[in-house]
């Protein structure tokens, strides 16, 4: 593929401490990178988990006419993603254990992560290199995707879910930092971040701890699975909740605070937005934000996105009144603080 060059961009760096992004450093030697200008187009999908990612690449892929299925390399939780990173910095993990056992199960590592082994093996040997504290294997990962997917074109990504404690590595944050630099040239790497209402979060992975064996989506036309989910009750612990929320707020921030500061080429989007807006042109707009800044055609229609999507939200009300056993001791515990704006009564 061709090559690129930046140099003398400039980043903030974290303190990882203090979470001060108020000091910068220079890079002082160019960035080659082996990613195609014609080749199809590198996409990091960032959110929580539990946030419609794979709806949402669904929708993507289907509009782009891109090949690709969406996987999460990094991790399907925060504790693999941690982990991931760890032994990307050369410290001992249990994924060095796992990737070695042919009988172990990936998917109890978060869900999703089949791919996790060949990649990380891949990876590993890659960073033998050199080339993994200083986040050039999120280069070597798009290269080779692109590579096998020329023919095709559309778009290559992944799913990264976000959190500050693997974010702080150095193999998460150089990579960040190189994904900044580029930027401004011919080969970006475009980053989607999306939010959803943590509340909502909570309730999603609070539903599926109770029952392990809910499926993570619904195909529109499986009204036994949609069933399966209308069934779960949710009695919220609300001390536990309120923690959970005032801790996933503020990283949720932080992430959003870390991109902007280090200049990552970004679109943000909400997940009520994207699946539950106030109108079907209020909902195709903020679609058509997304293939806007990936250079794609936008102009799709409502009608045009529910058809791509092929998957059904699985939560049997918008309303959390209906939602929640205990709605008023949630209510009360939220009221008059800023986590109160997530609360929905209405459906």
């Amino acid at each position: 593929g061709s090559q690129s060059s930046i140099v003398d961009n400039e980043a903030t760096v974290i303190d990882p401490d203090h979470m001060n992004y108020s000091y910068s450093i220079n890079f002082d030697h160019s960035v080659e990178t082996c990613l195609d200008p014609d080749g199809p187009l590198p996409v990091i999908l960032m959110s929580l988990g539990r946030s419609g990612t794979d709806s949402t690449w669904q929708i993507l892929k289907h509009l782009t006419n891109t090949q690709m299925k969406a996987i999460e390399i990094v991790g399907g939780n925060e504790e693999s993603t941690v982990d991931f990173f760890r032994s990307l910095e050369g410290m001992p993990t249990d994924l060095d254990t796992w990737a070695l056992d042919e009988t172990y199960d990936w998917r109890k590592r978060g869900g999703g992560i089949k791919s996790l082994r060949g990649f990380y093996f891949h990876i590993k040997e890659f960073c033998g290199n050199g080339h993994c504290r200083d986040g050039k294997w999120i280069f070597k990962w798009f290269c080779d995707e692109q590579q096998r997917h020329k023919e095709t074109g559309g778009l290559v990504g992944f799913k990264w879910k976000a959190y500050m404690t693997a974010l702080r590595t150095e193999p998460a944050y150089n990579a960040l930092k190189l994904v900044a630099a580029l930027g401004a040239t011919k080969t970006p790497i475009r980053v989607i971040r999306s939010r959803r209402n943590p509340l909502d979060v909570y309730l999603s992975e609070l539903k599926h701890s109770l029952q392990e064996d809910l499926p993570d989506h619904c195909k529109a036309e499986d009204e036994d699975c949609m069933k399966k989910h209308a069934s779960v009750q949710l009695v919220v612990p609300v001390d536990e909740m309120f923690e959970w929320l005032h801790k996933t707020f503020e990283e949720e921030n932080e992430i959003d605070a870390l991109l902007s500061s280090l200049g990552i080429r970004t679109v943000h989007v909400e997940y009520d937005q994207l699946y539950y807006a106030a109108s079907e042109v209020e909902g195709a707009r903020e679609w058509n934000r997304i293939f806007e800044f990936l250079d794609q055609r936008h102009n799709w229609s409502w009608e045009d996105i529910k058809e791509a999507a092929g998957l059904k939200p699985t939560t049997k009300s918008r309303s959390h009144r209906v939602l929640i056993e205990n709605f008023e001791e949630v209510f009360d515990r939220l009221k008059g603080t800023r986590l109160a704006q997530f609360v929905r009564d209405w459906d």
